[in-house]
């Protein structure tokens, strides 16, 4: 099964064509965006419309059952004088920062004391509610968890922009955009904040002068940044709702358990499953869960659909980066997949859990020592906690394959 609608009938097909129709989607002819696809088939599915994605649930939960429990990654570390805690999974788009602080500063002039802070941050509050880069301005109303950064405009970046995404755990008693960058206070911990590209490694243009050169339709289809000060459109929205109920877990491990296909042509029968580690929110939000694809794989799926077989079906989400397209599949905490290749192959049916790496390049990097961001080969500034500034003196633990943890102390 691929992204298509097969064996979607009856009343959900209705519903389906729709929802696609209300969002200009098509599902005839060209094929809709996946990572949208994605989003309205787990609100479907939460929903109970999903009959034939309850069936593929309930034949993975039986696999699991069947199969020995996925060993367990090594535990997260109880930081007692630690600044912070930085989680990073090449499995996962987004990072992880944690800390104990009541305050946090992002995109703050960085060594370099360049201008990194964005023109605009809009947060949901009643409807996508926006900040401007100017005089001081602050709001403590977010209804929705997330935190939405553009630099449109913004001294250094040019004709480049690259929206960044902010998922809390806590809601804070203030938010404040200037010019030394995003200011957010909560009345206690900030607990854990995952910070995500919204559009993977993908420079936007910053102004219709951007699209010269591309097709009607590629120019209808690139998010035109420039006019989210007036309001965001419903696209970035529909984007970053799905990552803020994705991410209520994100991914540190991955298992294959391979088994001899029964299928012909020949090819290996895996069995997909994951460690995950919680990223809650106080926030009434559906919870969506999502399993990552391994980006050769996801690759090799993009470029032929025709060439693996997912159960539960996979989406491409439109997410680029430098090792490859992101893919998942939705409304599943593990998948089976047939191909001629597996991750952690073993070339053979292993009988055995075979952890694999992941191999996401996120295009967000972190430089602890200093607690800066970046993007691509752009500064995004500094991460100040609690007004505290680096250098830091900075411990990683490998937690997994494809994950690892960072504490900074002073």
């Amino acid at each position: 099964m691929t992204g298509d609608r097969a064996g979607v009938s009856g009343r959900f097909a209705r519903v389906f064509d729709r929802l696609m129709s209300l969002l200009r989607l098509q599902i005839h002819g060209k094929p809709t965006h996946g990572w949208m696809r994605g989003f309205l088939v787990g609100w479907l599915v939460l929903s109970g419309a999903g009959c034939d994605f309850e069936k593929a649930r309930k034949q993975q939960e039986e696999i699991t059952r069947r199969l020995p429990a996925v060993p367990a990654h090594a535990p997260l570390s109880v930081p007692t004088n630690a600044v912070a805690r930085v989680v990073e999974s090449s499995l996962c788009p987004a990072i992880l920062f944690q800390s104990s602080a009541s305050h946090i500063s992002l995109f703050t002039p960085g060594r370099s004391n360049a201008m990194a802070s964005p023109a605009f941050v809009a947060y949901g509050a009643g409807g996508p509610k926006i900040l401007t880069n100017g005089p001081a301005m602050t709001t403590n109303k977010l209804g929705e968890r997330w935190i939405l950064a553009w630099f449109n405009g913004a001294p250094g970046w040019g004709k480049e922009d690259a929206p960044v995404a902010l998922f809390l755990e806590h809601p804070p008693t203030s938010l404040a955009l200037d010019s030394q960058g995003l200011h957010i206070t909560f009345p206690g911990s900030l607990g854990q904040i995952a910070v995500m590209s919204l559009y993977g490694d993908r420079s936007l243009p910053s102004s219709a002068e951007g699209l010269a050169g591309l097709t009607s339709e590629e120019a209808k289809r690139t998010p035109k940044t420039w006019e989210w000060a007036r309001v965001v459109p419903r696209e970035p929205l529909t984007r970053i709702r799905f990552w803020s109920s994705a991410f209520a877990r994100i991914p540190l491990s991955a298992w294959t358990w391979e088994e001899a296909s029964t299928k012909p042509p020949p090819s290996r029968l895996g069995h997909m499953r994951f460690g995950w580690m919680e990223h809650p929110s106080a926030w009434q939000a559906p919870r969506l869960y999502w399993a990552p694809v391994e980006v050769s794989m996801g690759r090799r799926w993009v470029d032929d659909p025709r060439s693996m077989y997912f159960e539960p079906r996979c989406f491409n989400m439109d997410w680029p980066a430098a090792s490859g397209p992101l893919a998942l599949i939705s409304d599943a905490e593990g998948y089976s997949v047939e191909a001629p290749e597996l991750p952690g192959d073993s070339k053979g049916a292993s009988q055995q859990w075979t952890e694999w790496a992941g191999n996401l390049v996120n295009p967000i990097r972190f430089e602890p020592e200093h607690s800066e961001l970046g993007w691509s080969t752009r500064s995004l500034g500094r991460i100040r906690w609690g007004g505290v500034d680096g250098p830091f003196r900075v411990v990683s633990t490998r937690l997994t394959a494809s994950a690892q943890e960072t504490l900074l102390t002073r």
